[in-house]
């Protein structure tokens, strides 16, 4: 694959977006939301980031432990994002609806597609990126939105993978472009964690760690979530419902 087609959009018929996709739009959605919401977010996500800090300073050290945090680490952000998706479906009308609980709730019953499509994006993007990079960063970019597809759709997880190919369809470069930037974000804040971290020990590192990934989470969980939701009105699909997700499948027929 040459890099000059690393983002071709491959045409679907005679796809034309309705409502053309806006990265700038979609990052400044996404921090508007969180600033209006950080109330609800931030609690949430330093609670679940405190039991993964206090994880990942007991069993650092070895192997085994390694693998504990790894899997921890996978999960609580897992269960984090599926939440901020949730949230983000839900402040569409202008304001949440729905309870902590009720988001919370919503999103157990989906932890092990998103943990099974996570595993299979994550390790076939990191075969892309190691055998030519290219084909990493178009994998990246056409998989950005899976997560909300299977939280908000309901799908499974190779369906959610097709679901966000398509969606990405049409705005490939602006999609790498907002992937680019949660990646940039979540390099620059993981440095000021390790220099929190280096300076201060053990407690050095629970703290960074811990304040890092509390902030950090809801920023780039909301990047996606409303770049799920922007892809869906460039295609013109019907607005989902506000409120939470429920597990009856599909909210519509695709």
């Amino acid at each position: 694959m040459s890099a000059g087609g690393l983002l071709h959009d491959v045409p679907v018929s005679s796809f034309t977006p309705s409502t053309p996709f806006d990265p700038s739009a979609t990052i400044s959605r996404a921090f508007e939301i969180y600033r209006k919401n950080a109330s609800v977010l931030l609690p949430i996500a330093f609670g679940i980031y405190a039991v993964n800090a206090i994880i990942t300073v007991a069993v650092r050290g070895s192997l085994a432990g390694s693998l504990v945090v790894s899997i921890a680490t996978a999960v609580f952000g897992i269960i984090f994002q599926g939440i901020v998706v949730e949230l983000a479906r839900d402040v569409e009308d202008g304001t949440l609806d729905s309870s902590v609980g009720q988001l919370v709730t919503a999103v157990l019953p989906i932890v092990l597609p998103l943990f099974i499509v996570g595993l299979i994006s994550g390790v076939l993007i990191g075969i892309g990126f190691v055998l030519i990079f290219v084909p990493g960063l178009y994998l990246m970019t056409r998989w950005f939105v899976v997560g909300p597809v299977v939280v908000l759709e309901r799908t499974g997880p190779i369906a959610a993978l097709g679901r966000s190919h398509t969606l990405v369809t049409g705005s490939g470069w602006p999609v790498f472009g907002v992937a680019l930037f949660n990646i940039v974000l979540s390099l620059v804040a993981n440095l000021i964690g390790a220099a929190i971290g280096s300076a201060g020990g053990d407690a050095g590192i629970f703290i960074g760690s811990w304040i890092v990934s509390a902030l950090l989470a809801p920023a780039t969980a909301l990047v996606v979530a409303v770049t799920y939701l922007r892809l869906r009105d460039a295609h013109g699909d019907k607005p989902l419902p506000t409120g939470v997700a429920t597990a009856d499948g599909p909210q519509q027929a695709f």
